[in-house]
């Protein structure tokens, strides 16, 4: 297929994922089942091509939407001009400015002419902008060969073609439009990088770092007062290193299961079955693939060798540090990789209670125990909070208050940590419904915590990077629970050979990130409950 066609089929699916509230990789699902005629090849391009829009979504808008109007203006300064520079594109130019402007008021707007330039341009920065893997992707959907992959031209050129193609454009307007891109993008990183070296900046600079990094205003500085603690002695380099961490594509982690093999035979079986794969950085059950790989038929995964779960996630069980005959409650279990792991840590020798209010989820529990032969998880579907009263306890943890030797609370939050995964959680993100999350959180860490048995211990985790939802709600709990005490983290870690670099030896919570750790974003804090 050719790419103004895989183009085509990117601009529609954008514009589905752009408007829905609906989770992106479902909506990617459905329109494939629709377009049977799409093999592999094409579904990986188009798929990876939203993907990153979407996770760039100002920044690429920015260079190649934003340089339409720049064209525009070239043309009408030209119009006077003996040999004009492409005089029959302005029209196609200037409708393509009409649709922009429509867009911009809201207004309907029945051409792709937006999400082409976006997707065009999302190619075409590519390795530039490490956005996307540009020569692999174009070799593998439309045989694209390149001796050198730094040789622009034949970038430029390829995309200018399909372009010109798909918004009807004169030979050459597409090349006008990929040059000036490319040139805009530079710009862009030039005044971003300088920017970012500074302590204080102006409402415009920050919003054009918000456009440069893909983040919402409001996000980038609250990041900024927690990294500064309220002053403004932090650069705005360590703001911008988190955001454009949060650019790039998130790499598949996989957790070996110590109870049937060692990461080294992990490692050797996934080799057999042509899957690259290496150590993570931190958790020593951890594997990283580069790619989304086809798992469900190699050796390791039908025989429980390997579990997906990102490396952030693992750290959770290494913090909890479980003993082998406890009896632990994991309050938000959903499907369970957490729950399976700490299973892994105890030998399979304790008691473990999955607790969930999502049957959906907690119902693919025991088959994933059944796959990695384990025996001591229990399911517990628990009563829709909904239909409780406020604050509520679940009456099926009657019988488990104050009788858990640990009580893991992993809080369903806004999900700021995975946006490289899913990229819709920043943009629809606002302040007042992460006031409403951390409100939630904080009233399900007190209600699981009453399962705590003295001396036992509580995690509060979440898979979100917002003070607000992380060391703010701890430090809430810990003001109206003076029954409990924090702890440091290091010395579980250290148990299991665990070292974090830059760990503070007295730190009880840990905030994981990509940009420092190369993981998801993850927040862990340990707290014990006062013996009685």
């Amino acid at each position: 297929m050719r790419l103004a066609s895989l183009l085509g089929h990117g601009a529609r699916l954008l514009r589905t994922v752009v408007k829905s509230m609906r989770p992106s990789d479902a909506l990617a699902s459905n329109y494939f089942r629709s377009k049977k005629y799409l093999g592999a090849r094409e579904r990986r391009f188009i798929s990876a091509a939203v993907f990153a829009a979407f996770r760039t979504l100002s920044l690429v808008e920015w260079c190649g939407v934003g340089v339409v109007t720049v064209m525009q203006d070239r043309n009408r300064q030209r119009r006077h001009v003996d040999k004009p520079l492409h005089p029959p594109s302005t029209n196609h130019i200037a409708a393509l400015e009409n649709t922009i402007a429509m867009r911009m008021a809201g207004e309907r707007d029945d051409s792709y002419g937006w999400e082409l330039c976006v997707l065009a341009a999302v190619v075409l920065l590519g390795e530039r902008a490490s956005i996307f893997e540009t020569n692999e992707k174009l070799a593998e959907a439309i045989n694209f060969k390149s001796d050198d992959p730094d040789d622009i031209d034949k970038v430029v050129a390829v995309v200018a073609s399909a372009l010109e193609e798909q918004m009807n454009w004169q030979e050459g307007v597409g090349h006008e439009w990929a040059w000036r891109t490319l040139e805009r993008w530079q710009a862009m990183f030039e005044r971003g990088n300088m920017l970012a070296k500074r302590d204080q900046i102006s409402d415009a600079d920050i919003n054009f770092l918000s456009n440069r990094l893909a983040m919402p205003v409001w996000i980038l500085r609250s990041w900024k007062e927690e990294f500064g603690l309220g002053t403004s002695s932090v650069r705005w380099s360590t703001v911008a290193s988190r955001a454009e961490a949060l650019l790039h594509s998130a790499p598949v982690g996989l957790r070996v299961n110590t109870l049937v093999a060692k990461r080294s035979d992990a490692l050797k079986s996934l080799a057999d079955d042509k899957i690259p794969a290496g150590e993570g950085r931190l958790a020593p059950t951890a594997i990283i693939l580069d790619r989304r790989r086809n798992l469900a038929e190699t050796y390791a995964y039908t025989r429980g060798l390997i579990e997906v779960q990102d490396e952030a996630s693992q750290m959770l069980a290494y913090a909890l540090d479980p003993e082998p005959h406890w009896k632990i409650l994991d309050a938000c279990a959903g499907a369970g990789g957490k729950t399976l792991h700490i299973a892994a840590l105890q030998n399979d020798k304790g008691r473990i209670i999955a607790a969930d209010i999502e049957n959906k989820r907690l119902r693919e529990l025991p088959r994933r125990a059944r796959r990695a032969t384990i025996r001591s998880i229990e399911t517990m579907l628990l009563k829709s909070r909904k239909k409780e009263k406020e604050g509520g306890f679940p009456p099926q943890l009657e019988a488990h208050r104050e009788s858990c030797d640990a009580v893991l609370v992993d809080v369903p939050c806004s999900g700021m940590g995975t946006v490289r995964r899913a990229p819709s959680l920043k943009w629809r993100l606002t302040p007042s419904l992460l006031k409403r999350l951390a409100a939630r959180q904080l009233e399900l860490l007190h209600m699981y915590a009453r399962c705590v048995k003295p001396g036992g211990v509580l995690i509060y985790s979440t898979c979100s990077l917002m003070h607000t939802e992380n060391g703010a709600v701890v430090d809430r709990f810990l003001l109206e629970n003076r029954n409990f005490t924090t702890e440091a983290l290091e010395p579980f870690f250290k148990r299991h050979s665990v070292i974090v670099p830059k760990l503070d030896k007295d730190a009880f919570s840990i905030t994981l990130s990509p940009d420092l750790h190369g993981t998801d974003g993850f927040f862990i804090a340990r707290m014990r409950r006062n013996p009685a």
